[in-house]
Formats: C-alpha cells, structure tokens, sequence
C-alpha cells in the first residue's frame, strides 16, 4: 500500500507537470470526442453496448467474490462493487469495439444482428465516443481497488490491463476474432481471468481452487460465443473473416457447441460429490442446456440462411442460460451442506443403525 500510494504520488507529480505540455492536448483530445456524445440517447448508447451479454462478465466477479468468502472468510462489499461496475464497463467497451471494427471491415450488412451503426442509430464517431466513455469508466471503478484491496498493486493492475487488453485485442489490433482465436481469448477472460480478478481483489493472492471453478463458466462463455460466430457463418464467410465456427463447419460447429454447453455439468456432479450437495445447483439447468443443444442442431440444419429462425435468438438465449448457470454455481459455493458422499454415508449409517435396534433391541 505503502509503495503504491510513493509510486501514484510520484505518478501524479509527473502527470501534473505533463499537463502544462501534451498531456493537456491529450485531456482534450479526449473531451472533445466525448463531445460527440450530444444528444444521443441513453437507451441508443445502451442497446448499442449489447446489455444481454453483461451477465457473462458479471457472473465471474461474483464466483470470485464467494469463493474468497468461501475459502479465506473475507469479503469486501466496496471491491465488489468495484470490480463489477470496471468488468462490466470494459466488457461495454469491448462490445463497441467488436461493432466499430466489423463496420469498418465490411463485416456487418443489412441482414446482420447488429445493425447499432449499418442502420445509422449512431455514427462511427459516436460509437469511438462510447469506446472512450466505456474504458474511462472502467478505470475510474478499476484503479480505487488498488489502494482499497489487499492485492499487491502491480498484480491488479496487470490484470485490469489484461481484461483492458482482452477487450479491445478481440477484434482490434491483432484481431483475434478474425483469426480464428477470440474463441480462446473469450473463454480464458469470461472464466479464469475475471474469476482471478475478482479473488485476487477481495484475498490479495491467487487461488488453484478459483481458478478450477471458473473452468465452467468459461466453457458457457465460449459456448456463446460460438453461438453468435455459427449464426453469423454465411456472413463471416462472405466478408473473409476466419472463426472457429468456419473453420469447422456445421456438422463439427454442433458438437463443439454441445460440449462447451454441456461439458459444466460433469464438473457440477463431481463438486456435488466431494463439496456440497448445493454444488449440483446448476443440475437445474440441463433440461433447458438440451434444448438449447437441440435447437442449435436444427438450426444449423436448416440451410444457409444467416439468421435462420432457430438461430437468430440463440446467442442471447445461451447467455441466459450461462447467466442462471453461473448465478446457481455461486449460490452453491455459499450455501454450507454435506457433499453426496458425506450424506450418502450418512444415510448408510443411519439405515444400519435402525436395521440393529429393530433387530437386536
């Protein structure tokens, strides 16, 4: 804390000084583009951010957060919140970034889902402005942990530049998603990284046991991800992007997608077994992760429209689905009960017990 505080004060003298010079062009560059924001919706501004995906970064935070409570007995209702408004603010700007750059490349057309800047609900200036506002927001949430957090400040701040980087590496810069990557950039930021985030901010180090606790959740990540990419194969294909989903075609696209959605819940039966028997919460969910699995099959099935009925829905229907399945992963975590075997043992006992008092008494 102590040499964070020395390192930002020294920061701050050199920044105070860097704003006699360029650092005042730089503050306002960067007002001058938010400007552009004048008289835009909040609503169009929202929409435009993709709200139906933020479960998929909040839902880590709060793993995280429990297993801290769970394993080391700390919580802290403040980094909590910290850490979830800078996931989702990040995860806000990442989803602008990925339209801005489709629109520039061409990807995106008249039949596409996202339509925030095809059908001019907002200009390509006004969506850089939101990019802006969204990675501002999430360093004013981010960088409070530092001094607030028993985290050592060059680990949080690695990790904020991480999801930062995350974000924006998707579909700018190197462009991962254009290469056939953002599947695995996507599941290792929705699962380990956020998990770890969020841990790391509320314990101060991190833990193997949250790291194989976001294992799942990083899967049903993935699992929407691949979704969006199977719906939009015909698209991609036309506008020379190279996803996962391209790559393997429809019939091989279905099983992976079965497995990233369905593949959790061996995970579920084995902490079920050996934690808690709340930890087969998420059990509730398969019926619904089988007609999802069913649906996207048929849909697939169906012929080369881009947005077949079946599949127009499915990337916001499989993140509700990881959303309920990561919201039962974490209730439980924090709901105290014997694992299968500890009650299955206990039952044994007890059946024998009364089997010798009717017997022998």
């Amino acid at each position: 804390g102590g040499a964070a505080a020395a390192g930002g004060g020294a920061g701050g003298g050199a920044a105070a000084g860097g704003a006699r010079g360029g650092g005042g062009v730089a503050s306002g560059g960067v007002l001058h583009g938010l400007a552009k924001l004048r008289g835009v919706r909040p609503r169009t501004a929202l929409l435009a951010a993709r709200p139906w995906s933020f479960p998929a970064s909040v839902a880590p935070v709060l793993l995280g957060a429990s297993l801290a409570f769970k394993l080391d007995d700390v919580f802290s209702p403040l980094c909590l919140c910290l850490a979830t408004g800078c996931a989702v603010a990040v995860h806000a700007a990442g989803n602008l970034v990925n339209t801005y750059a489709d629109y520039a490349r061409g990807v995106d057309g008249r039949v596409s889902s996202d339509k925030t800047l095809v059908q001019g609900a907002l200009s390509p200036p006004q969506v850089r402005a939101l990019i802006t506002a969204a990675y501002a927001t999430g360093a004013l949430l981010g960088l409070p942990l530092i001094p607030l957090s028993r985290a050592p400040a060059g680990v949080l701040v690695g990790l904020l530049l991480a999801g930062a980087g995350s974000s924006y590496a998707y579909t700018a810069g190197p462009a991962l998603k254009y290469r056939a990557l953002g599947d695995a950039l996507i599941m290792a930021t929705f699962g380990p990284l956020l998990v770890s985030f969020s841990y790391v901010s509320q314990v101060g180090a991190a833990s193997w046991t949250a790291l194989r606790a976001s294992i799942p959740l990083a899967l049903q990540s993935g699992a929407i991800l691949h979704a969006n990419n199977a719906r939009d194969m015909v698209e991609d294909a036309a506008a020379g992007v190279d996803t996962l989903a391209l790559r393997l075609g429809r019939r091989r696209s279905v099983v992976l997608y079965e497995l990233l959605l369905l593949a959790p819940y061996a995970s579920v039966v084995w902490r079920a077994a050996r934690t808690s028997t709340f930890a087969g919460l998420p059990l509730a969910t398969l019926p619904a992760a089988l007609r999802l699995a069913a649906d996207f099959r048929a849909g697939l099935a169906a012929g080369d429209a881009p947005l077949s009925a079946s599949l127009a829905r499915m990337p916001m229907r499989t993140a509700k689905h990881a959303a309920l399945f990561a919201l039962l992963t974490t209730a439980g975590v924090l709901l105290p009960s014997p694992s299968l075997r500890e009650l299955g043992g206990s039952l044994v006992r007890t059946a024998l017990r009364s089997y010798y008092d009717r017997v022998f008494s």
